[in-house]
């Protein structure tokens, strides 16, 4: 387990923007700082984000870059997915086969716990694979930055 300061040094000195009211299969309180601290310190360019449910992460995150383009994914509805719905409809992508992140790029995965123990599964074996995945401390998130690529010359 590592603090987020481990991973982004900046964040001892940022203030974030935030308003949460916790629901039932939400964000608990605690995360719904820690996301969006992490959001400041990384401040991307583009957030895409996978199990979108209430919104309320994807807000938290747009108050911290709120010129990032962000793009949601979500399965819709018990009823079913939406992908499909309409006859002769062809699938959009694969997600099975999408790059889900770029050289320099950070993922955050939420529900790191017993009760999503598909979630903890898959992120040893990413880890198992050789991929540096941190749970962080004293919350239900885990996190993994990758390298940015390096051009010549660089060491």
């Amino acid at each position: 387990m590592v603090a987020p300061k481990d991973l982004f040094p900046a964040v001892d000195e940022l203030a974030v923007t935030m308003q949460h009211e916790y629901e039932p299969r939400g964000l608990p309180y605690g995360d719904a700082y820690v996301l969006p601290l992490i959001t400041a310190a990384a401040a991307p360019k583009r957030i895409f984000e996978i199990g979108t449910g209430t919104g309320r992460a994807t807000l938290a995150m747009l108050r911290q870059a709120p010129d990032a383009q962000i793009d949601t994914l979500d399965l819709g509805t018990q009823e079913g997915a939406s992908l499909g719905a309409e006859e002769g409809d062809l699938p959009i992508g694969d997600s099975a086969a999408f790059d889900f992140i770029r050289p320099g790029g950070t993922i955050i995965w939420d529900d790191c716990h017993l009760m999503h123990a598909g979630v903890s599964k898959a992120l040893l074996q990413l880890r198992r694979d050789g991929h540096s995945v941190h749970r962080l401390t004293g919350s239900r998130l885990a996190i993994l930055r990758t390298r940015p690529l390096t051009t010549q010359g660089d060491s």
